[in-house]
């Protein structure tokens, strides 16, 4: 069984963990698009959303990716969709993890 007494510690943790995995694997140009997924978030605080705006759109920002795909139930993904800047990679939301992995593949 694993306990989380600290939510907030343990999901500033996991992003700390993805910011890190997802700007290492951009760097690969065999990858064109990516696809990040949301479980059991139901809304993003103002603090949330704003290290979102900065952080994730800086990170978007100097990916080399077409497409970058946000997938969660609820307005949650369309939430992130608003925060974050993409530069030039066009950015999606989704509710479907298999259309956002299809989208971000480039299967239009």
């Amino acid at each position: 069984m694993f306990e989380v007494n600290d939510w907030e510690q343990h999901f500033n943790e996991e992003i700390d963990q993805g910011e890190a995995l997802y700007d290492e694997a951009v760097g690969d140009p065999e990858i064109t698009g990516t696809v990040v997924a949301f479980e059991e978030i139901q809304s993003l605080g103002s603090e949330m959303q704003s290290h979102l705006s900065d952080a994730w759109s800086g990170l978007a920002s100097a990916a080399p990716v077409d497409r970058i795909a946000y997938v969660a139930d609820g307005i949650t993904a369309m939430a992130v969709q608003a925060n974050v800047d993409g530069g030039e990679s066009a950015v999606e939301s989704f509710e479907d993890l298999d259309a956002a992995v299809e989208w971000a593949q480039g299967d239009d």
